[in-house]
């Protein structure tokens, strides 16, 4: 199925400000950096053997 642009209305392109898709990346990737740094010092707490016997 083929659909023209007259059709739909025209092209499909984002459009926006910036600043906003910057500061969603950033905000993602700090939270993502705080979670991933917290569950490794976690992890790096609990004793061997405990994490051994898990597995």
């Amino acid at each position: 199925m083929v659909v023209s642009e007259q059709s739909c209305g025209g092209t499909n392109q984002m459009t926006g400000p910036i600043d906003r898709l910057q500061q969603t990346i950033a905000i993602a990737l700090a939270v993502a950096l705080v979670a991933g740094y917290w569950r490794a010092r976690w992890a790096a707490r609990q004793p061997v053997i405990k994490g051994l016997r898990e597995e």
